[in-house]
């Protein structure tokens, strides 16, 4: 089954690092745990308790694999790799203060369709400071928005494949 449309909010130096290593490395390393794989805006959109406000890149994202039906948020042992875990995700049809897909450690495959930017000068920053010019910065600022518009355009081709580790 494929899911278009997975909104992953994060900042500009993640996005960046996410982009060009092709991974999304977890902050927990049990699949099991809270923060063991990646998280997507479902269909009820954001809320204010998922504390996204300040995350300015949102990366969209379309899973052509395996999805679970809905379940309830305390369905852990459900959780496999390669599986895009509906948390109401798809809408409401749990008690769930934290609706979203879920895409646990493990994943591969992944696609990357598009960048979406609040901010698009914070990306560009970020660019240069992953890179870490200080020198000739307006001229490194046009390279920046050239490589930004690249990583776009290879991610509008549907080349980009992400691996959740």
């Amino acid at each position: 089954m494929t899911v278009k449309n997975l909104r992953h909010k994060t900042c500009p130096t993640a996005a960046l690092e996410i982009i060009t290593s092709r991974q999304y490395h977890c902050k927990d390393r049990n699949i099991l745990g809270y923060d063991a794989g990646m998280n997507f805006l479902g269909e009820l959109g954001e809320l204010n308790n998922h504390g996204l406000h300040h995350k300015t890149v949102t990366l969209i994202c379309s899973w052509d694999g395996l999805v679970s039906g809905p379940m309830p948020w305390k369905n852990l042992s459900s959780r496999q790799a390669n599986l895009l875990c509906d948390y109401n995700g798809s809408g409401n049809h749990f008690q769930n203060n934290d609706p979203r897909y879920f895409l646990p450690i493990g994943s591969d495959g992944l696609t990357l369709n598009a960048i979406e930017f609040t901010d698009e000068s914070a990306i560009l920053y970020a660019w240069l400071d992953l890179k870490r010019y200080q020198r000739f910065r307006s001229w490194r600022m046009g390279q920046a928005r050239r490589t930004i518009a690249a990583l776009k355009k290879e991610c509008e081709s549907g080349t980009i494949r992400i691996k959740v580790c």
